[in-house]
């Protein structure tokens, strides 16, 4: 079974971190649904690491563009 609460090895949550997590909390979620919205924050961190990347590196942006194109289509 996982557990939800952070282990001695995490580290500390940042302020928004501990924001969300209290916001979640309050509104009474399960543990799936806080499991998802932790993964879907975290894939928007990475995506929004690799939009920074690509505007610095240019190359990286036509990757970055795919995954939302696979994501969201043409739009």
């Amino acid at each position: 079974m996982h557990s939800e609460t952070p282990s001695a090895s995490d580290p500390m949550p940042t302020e928004e971190e501990a924001s969300r997590e209290q916001q979640m909390a309050e509104l009474g979620l399960s543990n799936d649904s806080k499991r998802f919205l932790r993964r879907l924050h975290l894939a928007e961190k990475q995506l929004n690491r690799a939009f920074g990347q690509a505007h610095q590196d240019g190359d990286l942006e036509q990757r970055v563009s795919q995954v939302y194109h696979d994501l969201y289509g043409k739009g």
